[in-house]
């Protein structure tokens, strides 16, 4: 049995094999301290997010968090698995739904100024990644989220949901499909993130999923993410 001490730790300093292994360890048994640490690391991370919500002693409001994060595979494998919860865990993602578009409803930014000078740059053909790049590394949020926009030729708010989101997909899906460099994609993660850094498994598997698609692939996704719902 690894006792909370131990799994605290192995939660904090472990590489991802070791917080995959102890997240589905029958016998390890964790406090809060050591289920918030692991929660933060799986986002992103659907084979963590399954270890952790397996686990029944999980705080409902970590199990919360942890939905929020959950791909739609990963949620349909909790439900099946946690049978006598199905009501539960609809409710909590209708919650963990309804609170996140809530949030972007209620604080929607601004980008017309941003949309005006940036655009007319964008027209006179003045406007292109490196510029991306020194928006980004200078933590000028509005000014890359439409930099990013204009560049993919799609709407603002789809950049700035993705940028708001809990998972990085889309972001990535949007970087790839216009063929950005993978330093400038880390960037838009990095600056998504922030204040938080990301750490070095987070960025592994980020660069391993931009990797492997290809922009045509990626493309075709950005439409779909662009095409409004009827």
């Amino acid at each position: 049995m690894l006792a909370e001490p131990v799994t605290d730790v192995l939660a904090e300093r472990g590489d991802r094999a070791v917080a995959v292994s102890v997240a589905g360890n029958a016998g390890a048994r964790f406090s809060d301290k050591g289920f918030t640490l692991l929660v933060r690391r799986s986002a992103g991370d659907d084979l963590l997010v399954e270890r952790l919500g397996e686990r029944r002693e999980i705080p409902a409001h970590l199990f919360l968090k942890l939905l929020s994060v959950a791909s739609e595979q990963v949620r349909g494998r909790l439900r099946a698995s946690h049978p006598q919860a199905l009501a539960e865990i609809d409710r909590v993602v209708e919650t963990v739904t309804g609170r996140m578009k809530a949030q972007v409803v209620a604080a929607p930014r601004d980008y017309s100024d941003h949309l005006e000078e940036l655009g007319g740059r964008f027209i006179a053909g003045r406007l292109g990644e490196a510029d991306l790049v020194k928006f980004a590394q200078a933590g000028r949020f509005e000014d890359a989220v439409v930099t990013l926009a204009l560049l993919a030729r799609i709407p603002v708010e789809l950049v700035d949901r993705a940028m708001l989101s809990e998972r990085s997909d889309v972001l990535l899906v949007v970087a790839r499909a216009i063929n950005l460099k993978w330093s400038t994609a880390k960037l838009m993660l990095q600056l998504r993130a922030a204040p938080n850094a990301l750490s070095t498994d987070v960025l592994q598997r980020n660069l391993a999923a931009f990797e492997q698609m290809s922009p045509t692939t990626a493309a075709h996704l950005m439409r779909f993410h662009a095409t409004p719902a009827s």
